[in-house]
């Protein structure tokens, strides 16, 4: 189909909300292709990834039948992210080259599954090379974790870290691949506010029973995480041990951003934009950090990305700027 087949459509969303989308022409109907940002959404029909990764991304979905709820929110959240990645870092997709952007939904990792067709995770595959959502029982039926933004977000910058530093996914290294995700999953999801003192900080809201999150930037210890080195958290390099807490330290760096993109001045201005630390952030992770760095590797990445980025401006403010990210990092006692 040519980028003139593709129109714009309506549905709502797993969260009820109206979105609109684009979608290309096919035989008999439409497909979930975005050509303009190459984004296409997949259905496995709650096959495992993990034992028939080979059948990935699955059947491509169209309409008729009618739009899905979890296919709106997967293919519509995912386009956001890819606008995101074009616009504010100038990063086409996450390949950089233009590649496709591929979502799958309705998956169940069985050995993981709560009950049928259910499996409450979501990964990067860098197998497949694209993301892979299961889904939760909520009293009004399943709801894919692809509903929330944060976790879209969360997933496509696992993939963007995959082609970049390529960050190992144990101990520190996958502590900082987890956190670099959370970091963009809240840039992203509060994009248009630019007073961060007054954003959503919680990722992965109104998915799990009771509609809590799997983790909050602001307060890491809401959801058992450290928020200061003092209490970084050694544990084995296994699935058990979280991999060496991937998801459990990966806090302390979380809570080093929220102190960055809430810095204030002595008028009590914030001294960075959302854009300015998300373009530091993303220059350290794409052209600073590799495999094995560490919690202090980021730090120093972060300072010299920002010396680079802020180069232009005059000395003061300079490292006015520079400051706001090492005063943070001090603040969790990541120190160089």
């Amino acid at each position: 189909a040519s980028a003139a087949l593709s129109v714009d459509h309506t549905a709502l969303d797993g969260f009820g909300v109206e979105r609109t989308f684009r979608a290309a022409a096919s035989p008999g109907g439409y497909v979930l292709r975005d050509e303009h940002r190459n984004v296409e959404t997949y259905d496995f029909g709650f096959g495992d990834p993990s034992v028939d990764e080979d059948l990935l991304p699955g059947a491509l979905i169209a309409s008729p039948p009618d739009w899905t709820p979890e296919a709106v929110s997967a293919h519509a959240n995912a386009v956001a992210v890819a606008d995101f990645l074009n616009d504010v870092l100038l990063r086409n997709n996450i390949d950089d080259e233009g590649g496709a952007l591929v979502s799958t939904i309705n998956c169940v990792v069985e050995s993981d599954s709560p009950g049928p067709q259910q499996w409450v995770n979501a990964f990067w595959s860098p197998v497949s090379r694209q993301m892979v959502y299961g889904q939760v029982m909520h009293e009004d039926g399943l709801r894919s974790l692809s509903a929330n933004l944060d976790v879209v977000a969360h997933e496509i910058f696992h993939g963007v870290t995959d082609v970049t530093a390529r960050l190992e996914y144990a101990n520190q290294p996958g502590a900082l691949n987890e956190s670099y995700s959370d970091i963009f999953g809240i840039v992203i999801t509060n994009l248009g506010n630019d007073d961060p003192r007054t954003w959503d900080w919680q990722l992965g809201e109104r998915l799990l029973p009771g509609n809590v999150p799997f983790r909050d930037l602001e307060d890491p210890t809401r959801h058992n995480q450290p928020a200061h080195m003092d209490d970084f958290m050694v544990l084995p390099n296994t699935q058990a041990g979280d991999w060496g807490g991937v998801h459990i330290n990966s806090g302390i760096h979380n809570k080093a951003a929220h102190l960055m993109l809430t810095a204030e001045d002595a008028d009590g201005d914030l001294v960075l934009t959302p854009s300015e630390v998300a373009a530091v952030l993303y220059l350290a992770l794409s052209q600073r950090l590799s495999m094995t760095s560490q919690f202090s590797d980021s730090r120093r990445a972060v300072v010299a990305s920002a010396r680079t980025y802020f180069r232009g401006l005059p000395s003061d403010q300079l490292e006015a700027k520079v400051a706001a990210f090492t005063d943070a990092f001090d603040a969790v006692g990541i120190t160089d």
